[in-house]
């Protein structure tokens, strides 16, 4: 349901800027919530839309949780719903019949490797073009411990692939370090660049037991590997050519937590406000 941030975002930019995201870029890469955002934007549909994906579907999928102690055994949602929704939204559509380049990621289960699922764009870059798209969403969304692992047509059953929560999805978040295209030399690492922890937290680390860590594992998972996604990219593209827009907000709040998450609409819509000009910058638009 953090999606909604995200879409509206983006939907807030195609007002203000007249045209459809994907006819201003290149290429469009996306996981978890973000892929079904990505494939959404490239079959044609605009922000608008996909921000009412969110508002249609998102009460649906979460709505039944298993009950407490069921999810301690089972994922806590049946991927049902999500599978339905995905499959009325994209129907039979696949991947290389998109309107705009795409990279979608997810994390294979069984053998632990990182698969990035994209349309047939390049000769070294060609797996993935005949799956049906809803299949991709499902498997880059389906997050750890909250729904089943989604499966992919022509594949063993065994091979089964999970969404941003497993971590290593989240590594491959920005457009820069999947195109793999340098500007410039990185910097030397200066002392005051290092992350400093906040007052405290060592000492509480040194205390903390097996429930305390279970409680930080995920968020440790989740939130370094994108700042080192967000510092390489910064290091490999030259000033006035790298945005990234977040909102500290929608990071706290869970994902599956319908109401909590309806607030992040107006958030994403204000933060289009205060980024439209550096987004115009980005995009070389006047």
């Amino acid at each position: 349901m953090r999606g909604l941030f995200t879409a509206s975002y983006l939907a807030g930019l195609e007002r203000a800027l007249g045209a459809r995201m994907i006819d201003l870029v290149d290429l469009v890469v996306g996981t978890s919530t973000g892929g079904i955002i990505a494939v959404g934007l490239a079959s044609g549909r605009s922000a608008e839309e996909m921000l009412g994906f969110y508002l249609e579907y998102g009460p649906k999928i979460f709505r039944r949780p298993r009950p407490f102690p069921i999810w301690l055994f089972r994922p806590r949602y049946n991927r049902r719903p999500l599978d339905e929704a995905l499959q009325d939204h994209f129907g039979e559509m696949k991947m290389n019949e998109l309107q705009k380049h795409v990279c979608i990621t997810a994390h294979e289960l069984i053998t632990g490797n990182t698969r990035v699922f994209k349309d047939d764009h390049h000769p070294d870059l060609h797996w993935g073009g005949d799956q049906l798209v809803w299949r991709v969403a499902a498997a880059t969304s389906t997050k750890l411990l909250r729904t089943d692992a989604a499966g992919l047509a022509g594949q063993s059953r065994r091979r089964r692939y999970l969404g941003e929560q497993s971590g290593v999805g989240r590594y491959y978040r920005g457009p820069p370090l999947l195109r793999g295209q340098p500007r410039r030399r990185s910097p030397p690492l200066r002392r005051h660049d290092l992350p400093r922890l906040p007052d405290g937290e060592p000492s509480r680390a040194s205390t903390m037991g097996w429930f305390g860590w279970a409680q930080k594992v995920m968020e440790l998972l989740q939130g370094t590997v994108s700042m080192a996604s967000d510092r390489q990219a910064r290091l490999l593209l030259a000033d006035g050519h790298y945005l990234r827009a977040d909102n500290a907000t929608a990071e706290r709040i869970p994902f599956d937590d319908v109401e909590r998450c309806r607030p992040l609409q107006e958030l994403g819509e204000q933060e289009a406000r205060d980024t439209l000009q550096r987004v115009k910058q980005v995009l070389a638009l006047p």
